[in-house]
């Protein structure tokens, strides 16, 4: 299992990789394993991990096939591997919540899709998914949402492989407002 409870997991540290921390190590040094470990530590912003534990991650994910070590010149990079993409995004997918900001800034994110009927699957994946996420349906392949989410929108689009159909537009003015600011507590 990839959960560790309170302590750092093989999951924090492909979401360091996911998140673009560029780990390099030099090649054949005795002190490789120490950059390693403190590029992580600085990554995941603590000083309390122990250099045995961080190492045993770094073996499970790379058995898994979750990273690997690519040799650049006189450095060896730990890379996350496609694999390892897949399940940090599907990790991040599960938790995604969109972050509400204290004032709203009196927009309206619209996310309107046309997928085709062979993709079925999906695409009630995707309505499921922005329900979760507290979307109101305004017409039949059209959700509102108060927020700033077109990241999150872009990901969850990716995950279930309909992006090219999922579309994204933020407006200034919609009909039926009072109604979409009383069912989203807004005033």
């Amino acid at each position: 299992m990839i959960e560790g409870g309170k302590n750092i997991t093989a999951m924090d540290i492909l979401r360091s990789l996911a998140m673009g921390a560029a780990i390099i190590i030099a090649m054949s040094s005795i002190q490789g394993s120490r950059k390693i470990i403190k590029g992580i530590k600085h990554e995941l912003k603590s000083k309390k991990l122990k250099e045995e534990y961080l190492m045993q991650k770094f073996y499970y994910l790379r058995r898994k096939k979750l990273i690997s070590f690519v040799k650049n010149g006189n450095e060896i990079e730990m890379v996350i591997t496609e694999n390892g993409r897949k399940k940090f995004l599907k990790y991040n997918f599960e938790g995604m919540k969109i972050p509400r900001p204290k004032l709203w800034d009196r927009k309206w994110r619209l996310v309107f899709f046309d997928v085709p009927e062979i993709k079925k699957r999906a695409r009630d994946a995707l309505v499921y998914k922005l329900k979760n996420l507290g979307f109101l349906k305004f017409n039949a392949s059209v959700w509102v949402y108060p927020y700033e989410c077109r990241n999150e929108i872009d990901l969850v689009a990716q995950f279930f492989g309909v992006d090219k159909f999922v579309h994204y537009a933020t407006l200034s003015d919609v009909t039926n407002e009072a109604e979409l600011r009383y069912k989203f507590g807004l005033s």
